[in-house]
């Protein structure tokens, strides 16, 4: 059984890591030549999809979504909402590989491991 339970933990964990290039990739269509940080963000990373996700509020969310132009707003607006829908998906993903990782290693500890993994997902989920 643990050779069942090794060979999903396999799978799982490339189909996590492709997952994660898919997202990046997509991501490759946001539209901003030159990224700046906007007059009305607190927070600014430089990086996209963190700065949307971590918008203080919805004027900074717009400044960031326009960066090339308010023509762009509709296109950038689907490619961040198409991340974050991947992004749920890639949440299942990782839950998947902590938690058959537990399950391969056993032990007395596999449960609390689940547990945490699980609560942390939740929240990450929230």
């Amino acid at each position: 059984m643990s050779s069942r339970l090794e060979h999903r933990l396999f799978l799982f964990l490339v189909v996590t890591m492709v997952w994660s290039v898919a997202m990046r990739l997509q991501l490759g269509g946001v539209r901003s030549e030159d990224f700046k940080k906007p007059i009305t963000c607190s927070y600014f990373n430089g990086q996209p999809i963190l700065d949307v996700e971590l918008a203080s509020s919805p004027d900074c969310f717009r400044s960031v979504v326009t960066q090339e132009g308010p023509d762009q707003l509709k296109h950038n607006a689907q490619v961040f909402r198409s991340n974050i829908y991947m992004d749920f998906v890639f949440i299942a993903l990782y839950w998947t590989v902590f938690v058959l990782l537990a399950r391969v290693e056993g032990g007395r500890w596999s449960n609390w491991v689940i547990g945490f993994i699980s609560s942390s997902t939740l929240f990450d989920v929230l």
